[in-house]
């Protein structure tokens, strides 16, 4: 479940920095999209880390794998959002 959460955390912080990056005019559609998720998963990751009580190393597996995904899914949808 905290998989999710930290992806649903994670989607407004992506959304904002896309728009932001749309501005800076990036060249590497896919590699500025991938930087902009990871950026939203680890900032998503530590919002609910605050509020999580449990971490245990079986639990940092899904925060990394949450963050990864927010990652390709980052670098999926880059050269859509960021074209400029």
């Amino acid at each position: 479940m905290c998989p999710l959460r930290i992806l649903a955390l994670a989607t407004p912080v992506y959304l904002g920095v896309t728009l932001a990056l749309r501005r800076l005019a990036p060249t590497r559609l896919v590699l500025a999209g991938a930087a902009a998720g990871l950026l939203a998963g680890a900032v998503g990751a530590s919002v609910y880390g605050l509020y999580c009580q449990e971490w245990t190393a079986a639990f940092t597996l899904p925060v990394h794998l949450a963050s990864a995904a927010s990652a390709a899914a980052g670098g999926l949808l880059g050269p859509h959002l960021l074209r400029w």
